[in-house]
This record gives C-alpha cells, structure tokens and sequence, in this order.
C-alpha cells in the first residue's frame, strides 16, 4: 500500500512510505534543497516502481536533467550545465545518461501549468505512480489571486488527484519568512504558505531544514555535506519525528547523517 521515498528512514517514519492516494507536502525554505529532494525521490520510484510524472513549474527540463546526471555520475550538475567537463566527468555521465534514458521519469520544461492542467495530464497518462508537482506556488490561479479560498482549492484538487489515480502526489512549497524572526528557525505548520488549505488535505508534511545556513560565521568547505533535518510535522497514517541526512549540494544526493 506504499511508495517508497528511497530514503530509508523517512519511509520507516511514515510507517513504510507514501500512500497510494495521499497528498504529500515538502516544505523549506528557498536554497534548503526540497527540488534536490524532489527530484531524488521521483528518481528512486521511477527506478524501483514504475512512470513518475515530475511537473516542473519553474526548472527548466535541461535543470532537472541535470541534477538527475549530476547524482549518478557524481559530477558537478553546474560543470553539466556549462558543459566544461574533464574526460573523465565526461565518460561519467555518458554512462549516466544511458542509465537515465531507461528511467521512465517525464518531466514538464519550466511553464506554470494550472491545477486543471495538471490533473489532466497526468489522468491521461497511462501506469503513473507518482506525480510530483514543483512547486504549489507557481500553480496558475484563474483569477490570479493568492487568497485562501484559491490556495484551498487548488489543495482539495491534488488530493482528489491523488485519490483519482490510487497513488500518491508530492507537491513541494515553500515556508514563508515567519521561522526567520524567531530565534528558533525550525520550520513549523504554520510557517507554510497558505497553511490551512494544504494542511487540512494533506497526509503528510515533511519539512527540510538545514539549521547551518543561520549561523553568521558558518562556511561550508567544499565539498563536505550539509547537514540537514527532514521534519515530519504531520502524518495522518502514523507518527511524526525527525530525521537526520546529509546533502552535496553539487551533486544533487541525500546520505545518512555524516559522522566525521
């Protein structure tokens, strides 16, 4: 009954992963690594389960590609995208490519896309089992307004997705810059953009937060993880808690805590 995230420990906090029909919500902060995320886990269940619908509403194709080589190849995603590559980097992620292209992941090029669309496009396609949608944001309003009743709307239909296609949909948001004013810049609920409306449907709420990036004299070496916090806030089929992960922000990967 579950679709695993490929994240061990986040699948064992949601009580074996993501339900069939659920509504999942990935949450932080601009520059804390919920697209990284994103795509890792649409990766995982296209290699594992089967075809992932990945609606990029921001993120270009070519980006997304990218970060997808960048993670298997162990290359630098901005040394792909610039393409100044070594011959070594080159052959990686020729065998990448090769990998990926037998990978039944399709993504969108970057468009704002409405609800609507969305729903249809991904009804239409054939075996999908998972939808995920970047991010809930850049969804096109009809009336192009940002009040609580569109935001509730626009929830209530990737739930209703969700349910029409027995299998989850991750929608990722970002927080707004209320964690920033406190003195304890952990991401909660009510940190979420239109909190009501995708609290309310959503199954899950998963926060990723990385506590390095408020610190005033904090430089990250190169090449070292990032650590980073995955904070389970809801879970409507079991508990919450956090976990502990560690991400190359250059190549795109999520790996148990680091212990140096």
């Amino acid at each position: 009954p579950y679709v695993r995230t490929g994240i061990k420990a986040l699948d064992k906090l949601l009580g074996g992963g993501m339900v069939q029909d659920g509504l999942y919500i990935l949450a932080g902060r601009p520059g804390m690594g919920k697209s990284a995320m994103g795509v890792a886990i649409a990766e995982h269940v296209a290699q594992t389960v089967g075809k992932v619908d990945y609606f990029s509403l921001e993120m270009s194709r070519d980006q997304i590609m990218a970060r997808r080589l960048s993670a298997i190849s162990k290359v630098d995603s901005k040394l792909i995208l610039m393409d100044t590559l070594t011959e070594s980097e080159y052959s990686r992620m020729i065998d990448a490519t090769r990998k990926t292209a037998a990978v039944p992941l399709y993504c969108t090029n970057g468009r704002a896309q409405s609800v609507q669309r969305i729903t249809a496009i991904a009804r239409a396609a054939r075996d999908v089992k998972l939808v995920v949608v970047d991010h809930f944001g850049l969804i096109l309003r009809p009336g192009k307004r940002q009040d609580a009743d569109e935001s509730r709307e626009i929830a209530h239909a990737l739930k209703r997705l969700a349910q029409s296609l027995n299998q989850p949909v991750l929608c990722l948001a970002q927080l707004n810059r209320q964690n920033e004013q406190r003195s304890d810049k952990r991401p909660t609920l009510a940190d979420l953009r239109a909190t009501g409306a995708m609290e309310e449907d959503a199954d899950g709420v998963i926060f990723i937060h990385q506590p390095n990036k408020y610190l005033e004299k904090y430089k990250r070496e190169k090449g070292a993880p990032e650590p980073v916090e995955i904070i389970l806030s809801k879970n409507r089929h079991g508990p919450t808690g956090s976990i502990d992960l560690s991400f190359w922000p250059e190549t795109n990967t999520f790996n148990p805590a680091y212990v140096g």
